[in-house]
């Protein structure tokens, strides 16, 4: 078990103890994968894509105490659903956006030049980050993470039909302005 995991156990035996361990295994698993989705939602502020994983994986300690969480092989779509909310939390809780100046975007490039386990071009990532958070997150999940629409339409609780259509809008928005940066360094 990390040991960050460690001091989130304030009473365990409100938790029974087969149900935190089914638990600790669900993270231990799912964990690469949350801080992938977080950090790209993020990106490139890793330290919040790391808090956004850490109070997803709080809230899902509190809701298992509270007996709202039960332990199925679906905690891990769970997780991904929670961080995302944290991630539209933030958001929504955050008084304005601050965008890097481009010197500065460039600098993060130089020094973290793989923010992520696959590589994605800084192009696709700027792109990517202009889309809006209900699309970026479906390309996220569906065109880099690999997921299933119907495990994606479970994740975020929506339907199947607005998954392909948001996604599909996501994909052109993407396209064009991939095509628009293309168009530009000819």
């Amino acid at each position: 078990m990390p040991a960050s995991l460690n001091c989130t156990i304030a009473s365990p035996a409100a938790i029974p103890p087969d149900a935190m361990r089914s638990y600790e295994q669900a993270i231990e698993t799912t964990l690469p994968t949350l801080l992938r989705i977080a950090r790209r939602l993020t990106w490139p502020d890793q330290d919040l894509g790391a808090d956004l994983v850490q109070d997803a994986v709080l809230k899902g300690l509190r809701s298992l105490k509270s007996g709202k969480l039960e332990i199925t092989p679906n905690v891990g779509a769970w997780l991904k659903q929670a961080v995302y909310l944290e991630f539209l939390m933030h958001k929504r809780n955050s008084k304005r956006l601050t965008y890097l100046e481009s010197e500065t975007f460039d600098q993060q490039c130089a020094t973290n030049p793989k923010p992520f386990s696959s590589e994605i071009s800084p192009e696709i990532e700027r792109a990517l980050a202009e889309l809006p958070d209900d699309q970026r997150i479906l390309i996220i999940l569906v065109d880099i993470e690999e997921h299933e629409y119907q495990e994606v339409s479970n994740m975020l609780n929506i339907p199947m039909g607005t998954v392909r259509s948001r996604l599909s809008r996501a994909r052109w928005k993407l396209a064009n302005r991939l095509h628009h940066l293309a168009g530009n360094q000819s």
